[in-house]
């Protein structure tokens, strides 16, 4: 049963092209509504390559649910490695902070990956500004996230929490 969704869009002259998994684990997260890979066109015949990730609600402050989330954390770790090194980005709906996941930890710890809303005074912006306003919570949160990979982070030009309501939680 698909509990979720995904969606990716670029601006014309970009476009999306969809990867297929070529592991089993990514094809079941592609399957329940949780994982996306594509490649965004950047012009000159480059690309990015790029995952998508929705984490399962409440990862935050329920045990299991952060699980759930690590496993398809783990998944999507399965799925790059089976792909040519180069620029990498993880975005998406985490549902949870990053040291709530292992998986997205290591990567940020032990792989040299950057969370940029971490960063955002690199590009005169805050640091860790919220992504999330609910309905029931007291505050906003930090739950969407960008993580870039090694090869991507000097590559980065600029960064923004943009605040909209066109798509409310």
């Amino acid at each position: 049963r698909n509990l979720g969704g995904m969606a990716a869009i670029a601006r014309y002259p970009h476009h999306i092209i969809k990867v297929a998994a070529k592991t089993k684990e990514f094809q079941e997260g592609i399957d329940a509504g949780r994982l996306q890979h594509f490649l965004y066109t950047c012009g000159n015949g480059h690309t990015l390559d790029c995952y998508n990730l929705y984490g399962y609600t409440g990862a935050h402050g329920s045990r299991s649910q952060a699980k759930k989330t690590n496993i398809i954390c783990s998944a999507l770790k399965g799925e790059m490695g089976s792909h040519p090194k180069g620029p990498v980005c993880i975005l998406g709906d985490v549902n949870a902070d990053p040291a709530d996941i292992s998986q997205l930890q290591d990567l940020l710890d032990s792989e040299g990956w950057n969370d940029l809303g971490a960063h955002g005074q690199r590009w005169g912006q805050p640091g860790q500004e919220y992504t999330c306003v609910t309905s029931g919570a007291r505050k906003p949160t930090r739950r969407d996230y960008i993580f870039v990979n090694p090869d991507l982070w000097p590559l980065v030009s600029n960064f923004e929490v943009v605040h909209s309501d066109a798509f409310p939680t």
